[in-house]
């Protein structure tokens, strides 16, 4: 009876340990707690408004780098949370295409040679899978280039691998819609009045603590 009960004892303890060692090799560290990093990504937009009394759609292309921080909290097997990011990229020449009726319109560049940032306010929910955590997310967002701002939200999706316990990268993918964005120089400005929508597609680094 002693024996069978050492035996039992010692089994339990073995189930335990090799469990524990299972979760510590697979888990990677947990995905939910307080969370910064920064990332690098590009966007392509389509901004929709009026040139010199003419209608026109032009495609923006940038990079850009920034930085984020945010919070997930664990509800098994789910996180749920919010972040908030900031980029930075700097816009150069803008090329337009000025279209009136079904005619083809005049074309050119303004230099608008300004600062620009983009704030999000993300919701975020997630599954942890332990070293890997597939999510999606949505929010508002406020686009600020020079002097001129606008409002806009977005949706998304993403994923991120636990390289080590409380080191993780990720990948994401936005789509943006933004209200009404301005282009302006010293020759004059861009009124996008119809809004602008594109995509983003983003490299994430983030430490845990």
């Amino acid at each position: 009876m002693r024996i069978a009960a050492v035996l039992g004892a010692t089994a339990l303890l073995s189930l335990h340990a090799g469990a524990s060692v299972a979760q510590a090799y697979m888990g990677g560290g947990e995905m939910s707690g307080p969370y910064a990093g920064i990332q690098y990504g590009r966007f392509g937009y389509d901004a929709e408004g009026d040139v010199g009394g003419g209608d026109t759609t032009d495609t923006i292309e940038q990079g850009y780098i920034g930085a984020h921080a945010g919070y997930l909290a664990p509800v098994y097997p789910f996180v749920i949370g919010g972040e908030v990011s900031l980029d930075i990229f700097h816009v150069g020449d803008v090329e337009y295409r000025e279209s009136v009726g079904n005619r083809g319109g005049d074309s050119g560049t303004i230099e608008v040679d300004d600062w620009a940032n983009l704030v999000r306010f993300k919701a975020i929910g997630g599954y942890d899978a332990g070293r890997a955590m597939p999510y999606v997310t949505a929010g508002l967002s406020r686009l600020t280039i020079g002097d001129e701002a606008t409002g806009g939200y977005f949706i998304g999706i993403g994923g991120a691998v636990n390289v080590t316990p409380q080191f993780s990268l990720g990948l994401e993918g936005i789509y943006d819609v933004f209200d009404e964005p301005t282009l302006c120089s010293d020759d004059g400005c861009l009124d996008y009045g119809d809004g602008a929508s594109g995509t983003t597609l983003m490299l994430k680094g983030s430490y845990r603590f």
